[in-house]
């Protein structure tokens, strides 16, 4: 450790990013190289607790802090529910090895010598630590603690499984309640087991006579996928929703919440309001803004949002539609993004990669495809998952997705309509189309970094 002072000063006295408050803010996901090379990606820990200290091994209080450090990675260690991360800001894998040495530290380390981390996550000063929950939100930010301070926050967040509440990427509140023929429904049945519309309204809502037909139909069209839509009348009798019932023909169970309970759980207040919960017990889409011009779209989501993650051997079928000579793919993962390798028949390295785009609006479908390119970016072919349009008809895309291959082919990035013309109406979904295939340079050089991974090829 011979650069001493100089590099610390040279640390602490470059230029500043601004500094972004991010408690509370997603924890941006990055990779780097271990202590061994090996890669280490953040989001591969998701679904536990992280305490992500930054550090630069010149810094006299980051010394200082080791022994503290040492002893909450030894004591939480044993519970597999911590992870313990050094993130040496600017120190290359030579200086943190000598670091972890001379001051016996006992946890992992990670060597940024490019300040990657320190740029993404706005460090301002070190020591810094950020304590990150299961769901991949940082909940604390600052100076080491004292051993009570942090043992007080880790218990806590490590004793929460994830965060409940009605906000978006949170787990839905759990709730039981029962229909207007008096069966008891609970949630918990079918959270992270199926994808699920959850709707609020109230039978004397003009809105649900406009689109009670609609409604009838999607359930019987839904109910057959994996895929359950739920309704809540909010303020209403069981009486008047089963005469409800009755009046309309109404085919589909309505749970009713006449204490409006429930709804104060989910914070509903207008009516209709809608959540669309995802399969891994997540809220994915919010909309009060349901109406007779829009509720086929609203389901479309739902079953944009069903099949947002699809399991390996569906998306292994799409890669074989894809690139027909390829029989395996071998899953990478670099940088954040996902990537998946094989080769064809004549032994030429064929990559593929899935995108999924929410387009977050309620007029728009969600764009989820997959498409294959080789190692000089050059796009093969190009299949889309979600073939469907607002009113949930099939739609035949084969034209605009060979013109998009041609011209991704002569250049990227593309933009749209300059590169892309003939689109009509679904502007939104082409644009977000167009930036899924606008990464693959990005791809292509993150490759270029990990030679050790494109020897390897599946046979």
């Amino acid at each position: 450790m011979k650069k001493g002072w100089l590099a610390l000063l040279i640390f602490l006295f470059l230029p500043r990013l601004a500094m972004a408050d991010m408690l509370g803010a997603e924890a941006p996901d990055f990779t780097l190289r271990d202590l061994n090379g090996k890669p280490f990606i953040l989001s591969q820990y998701l679904g536990k607790a992280i305490m992500l200290v930054h550090f630069n091994v010149y810094c006299h209080t980051c010394r200082e802090d080791v022994p503290l450090i040492n002893e909450v990675n030894q004591i939480y260690h044993k519970y597999k529910d911590l992870q313990v991360i050094g993130v040496a800001i600017g120190n290359d894998e030579k200086e943190t090895s000598e670091f972890r040495e001379a001051f016996k530290a006992k946890f992992f380390m990670l060597p940024d010598p490019k300040k990657e981390v320190y740029k993404k996550y706005f460090v301002a000063t070190v020591p810094l630590v950020d304590i990150i929950d299961r769901s991949g939100t940082i909940r604390y930010r600052g100076k080491l603690p004292t051993y009570e301070e942090l043992k007080s926050i880790l218990d806590r967040i490590i004793v929460e499984k994830e965060i409940v509440g009605a906000d978006l990427w949170n787990r839905p509140p759990d709730f039981s309640l029962k229909t207007s023929q008096g069966e008891t429904f609970n949630f918990k049945d079918l959270l992270n087991k199926k994808t699920l519309l959850l709707t609020f309204l109230s039978i004397h809502d003009e809105t649900l006579r406009q689109i009670i037909e609609i409604m009838k139909s999607l359930y019987s069209t839904y109910r057959r996928e994996d895929v359950d839509l739920i309704r809540v009348a909010v303020g209403d009798r069981p009486a008047e929703v089963n005469e409800f019932r009755k009046k309309y023909y109404v085919n589909f169970p309505i749970l009713v919440d006449q204490n409006k309970e429930v709804a104060r759980l989910y914070g509903v207040k207008d009516l209709p309001r809608v959540f669309i919960i995802n399969k891994r017990g997540k809220i994915r889409y919010i909309s009060d803004q349901v109406s007779l011009a829009n509720v086929a779209s609203v389901l479309v989501k739902v079953k944009s949002y069903f099949r947002e993650e699809l399991p390996e051997d569906i998306l292994m079928r799409y890669f074989e539609m894809a690139a027909p000579g390829v029989k395996k793919f071998e899953r990478i993962n670099l940088d954040g993004d996902t990537v998946y390798l094989g080769k064809d028949k004549t032994g030429a390295k064929v990559l593929a990669r899935e995108v999924f785009k929410d387009v977050l609006c309620d007029v728009c479908t969600n764009v989820h495809f997959v498409y294959t390119f080789d190692l000089t970016g050059e796009i093969k072919n190009i299949i889309l998952i979600e073939n469907i349009n607002l009113y949930g008809e099939l739609i035949s895309a084969p034209d605009f997705l060979q013109r998009v291959t041609q011209r991704a082919n002569q250049k990227l990035p593309l933009t749209l309509k300059e590169d892309i013309d003939g689109i009509t109406g679904a502007t939104q979904s082409s644009k977000l189309l167009l930036e899924g295939l606008n990464e693959t340079h990005k791809i292509i050089n993150s490759l270029k970094a990990y030679k050790d991974i494109l020897a390897r090829i599946p046979e």
